[in-house]
């Protein structure tokens, strides 16, 4: 038993080593400029991807190796060098270090007197069903701007046991069209890193236009829970419902702690206001300022409060718990990048573009949907979105397609929030299907197909105003 203890241990450490090194060298790398250094990272990277790739298992693991194992085809058949290879493995080396970084963040805010807070707003002012879904989306959102996949776990335990929605399906939708339109234009998610880093477009350059769409995607989410509740309530029975609300008295008697309200989503705009502080102000990247910000706000935050013990047995829970959390999107992402970076050194953008300009000419409104309707449908059969996307992002040049850079971010980018929550192979889908015990396939595809066709459309119809305005 304490030999089969010993290796489990020694195995989460090797892994935590591994993937907490990735964000070592990324920093590293961004302080130190070099082509040695830049050598050394893609190296280190090289042997991470090999050594990770046997860790894992499940359709990942094989889909990664398929990637990996293609793109060294590609590779070795063009007769690339070296330095090619270790640029192909290190296109996703940003979005793999914010991944393990960001979780910290979620420290600031691990306090019971929040939660209360929280619940005690939900008995309070949450009282209408249609308040209820649209307030916990909009709250799921604002906490996974910082916290990820946390915000999720948090609000489903404060929402899954309410007496206001009777029914499993808007609790859920609610919770993964908030964080899924997170990604959209959150800093904090791999997502922006690498659609802002491979266009070389600044974050404050297309945020209005991707919180434009993210306020657009909320309606449409609104409507389209109002439908289905109004179409279900026609189908039920007088003594079902689909939703109820609580008595006035219930709600009189409970008192909201306003004090840790504000406070809690003080210091969520202070991360934030911070992290946009620092990234005008200097010449960082900005991902690079989310880590920093990620590594060296918890503590500080703990400390001023005293919090020694909470700061300790967190880093622990971390390193041994959380890192390893991450090695099956670390290999993802990796092997990812290092495909899209082999097929990059094919003809493949450029026949892509002659093609859709061939099909589509200059109708980019066609350009637009067949873009985004590829990424939404591999997501449906099983693909994360990052894939397609990494593909479009290296080999496509925007202005082939007759799109600007802001345009192309909004597209790519609104397009994998809409592929998040009908995917049956996103890690959000999975931990709520784990927490309500829904099959992940009804969760994601069944409840959310409606809402992903609307926002589709309204995606482009979007984009296509802004363009006619001459603002992207």
């Amino acid at each position: 038993m304490e030999r089969i203890e010993s290796a489990t241990e020694r195995s989460w450490k090797l892994q935590s080593g591994f993937v907490l090194g990735i964000t070592f060298f990324y920093l590293l790398g961004q302080f130190i400029i070099g082509p040695m250094i830049t050598t050394i990272i893609g190296i280190y990277l090289f042997v991470v991807t090999l050594f990770m790739l046997f860790q894992i298992d499940g359709f990942i693991k094989y889909m990664s190796i398929a990637m990996f194992v293609i793109g060294a085809i590609i590779l070795s058949v063009k007769g690339s060098s070296f330095e090619i290879w270790l640029q192909s493995v290190s296109i996703n080396h940003t979005l793999v270090a914010l991944l393990v970084s960001v979780p910290l963040l979620g420290i600031t805010v691990k306090s019971k007197q929040y939660i209360e807070a929280l619940q005690q707003l939900y008995v309070k002012y949450l009282y209408n069903p249609t308040i209820f879904t649209a307030a916990t989306q909009l709250l799921t959102h604002g906490m996974a701007i910082v916290l990820n996949m946390g915000a999720v776990t948090i609000f489903y335990y404060l929402s899954s046991n309410n007496p206001v929605v009777k029914q499993k399906r808007f609790v859920l939708t609610a919770l993964v069209r908030g964080f899924a339109s997170a990604i959209v234009w959150s800093p904090f998610f791999a997502a922006m890193a690498l659609v802002t880093s491979q266009l070389n477009l600044e974050w404050s350059t297309a945020l209005p236009y991707l919180f434009g769409f993210v306020i657009v995607s909320f309606i449409v989410s609104i409507i389209v829970d109002l439908f289905v509740q109004k179409k279900q309530s026609a189908m039920l029975d007088s003594s079902e419902e689909v939703a109820t609300t609580i008595d006035e008295f219930t709600r009189e008697e409970v008192s909201v702690n306003w004090k840790k309200i504000i406070e809690l989503f003080s210091l969520l705009l202070a991360i934030i206001g911070f992290v946009f502080l620092i990234d005008r102000v200097t010449s960082l990247t900005m991902p690079t300022v989310v880590i920093l910000t990620a590594f060296f706000f918890p503590p500080i935050w703990l400390l001023l409060k005293r919090k020694y013990a909470m700061l300790i047995s967190e880093s622990k829970q971390y390193v041994k718990k959380t890192v390893p959390l991450f090695k099956k999107e670390t290999v993802l992402f990796l092997t990812t990048g290092f495909f899209s970076g082999a097929v990059s050194q094919t003809n493949f953008g450029n026949g892509l573009a002659t093609f859709l300009n061939i099909i589509f000419q200059d109708f980019t409104i066609g350009i637009s949907l067949f873009i985004a309707v590829t990424i939404i449908l591999f997501s449906l059969i099983g693909f994360h979105p990052i894939m397609l996307i990494t593909l479009y992002i290296t080999s496509v040049d925007p202005m082939q397609l007759g799109m600007s850079k802001v345009y192309y971010a909004i597209l790519l980018l609104g397009s994998w929030g809409l592929a998040t929550p009908v995917s049956p192979m996103t890690a959000v889908s999975h931990l709520l299907g784990s927490l309500s015990r829904i099959r992940v396939f009804t969760l994601s595809f069944r409840w959310n197909i409606l809402h992903c066709i609307c926002g589709l459309i309204f995606l482009i119809v979007y984009v296509t105003f802004l363009a006619k305005l001459n603002v992207i």
